[in-house]
């Protein structure tokens, strides 16, 4: 998997979570399995959860 994650695409992922970021009033939506959320609250939300297993959190993204 980390072979995968080089820093240009961390990079794009941290961006992409800055500009795009997670909106509480959808996590109940997000949590379905056919999920009628927005696609890029999905995309944020699988950028944040790689982004935190591999410790790369963007500054002021908890």
């Amino acid at each position: 998997m980390s072979s995968r994650l080089t820093p240009e695409r961390i990079a794009e992922m941290q961006k992409w979570l800055l500009e795009h970021p997670i909106d509480h009033e959808y996590d109940e939506m997000c949590d379905m399995l056919d999920s009628p959320a927005p696609p890029a609250q999905l995309a944020s939300r699988a950028a944040y959860n790689v982004l935190k297993e591999i410790g790369e959190l963007p500054p002021g993204v908890e």
